[in-house]
């Protein structure tokens, strides 16, 4: 070793996480959006999915909304309509609308239905996909 114990001086974009924040700002451009601004997006889509499921089971008479026909018919166009809409307007990790949407479905299945979290859980995700696809399909549509 030398001894050299001095730094040398570094660019400043690579000091600390401070000033490459305030320098992407100064530049325009926006490293991340924040999560905050988004928030209202995954509450509708959470909010779409309890709503659906309600509606389905209701229509039927049923606890569950999965034993119904009425949640085929109208609400799994109904949630890819709302993933599409969602996924159109923010493509970018579009995985996270029908996530939203998957977790409202839980909620209402567990306290409308009475059903136990692991098997709503198993359902939903599985009756999901159909949304998942969209978000998909519909994030590449908008990258092009």
């Amino acid at each position: 070793m030398t001894g050299d114990t001095e730094s040398k001086p570094t660019d400043s974009k690579h000091s600390n996480g401070k000033e490459q924040v305030n320098d992407s700002q100064e530049s325009g451009k926006v490293e991340s959006e924040p999560t905050t601004s988004q928030l209202p997006l995954h509450l509708m889509a959470g909010l779409v999915g309890l709503v659906g499921y309600i509606l389905a089971a209701s229509l039927s008479g049923v606890a569950v909304a999965w034993a119904s026909p009425w949640y085929y018919v109208l609400g799994w166009p109904f949630f890819c309509l709302a993933t599409a809409w969602l996924s159109r307007r923010c493509p970018e990790r579009s995985w996270r609308w029908p996530l939203s949407m998957m977790l409202g479905q839980v909620f209402a299945s567990i306290l409308y239905g009475n059903t136990l979290f692991p098997v709503a859980m198993l359902f939903v995700t599985l009756l999901s996909l159909p949304q998942f696809l969209v978000a998909s399909y519909m994030s590449r549509q908008a990258a092009q």
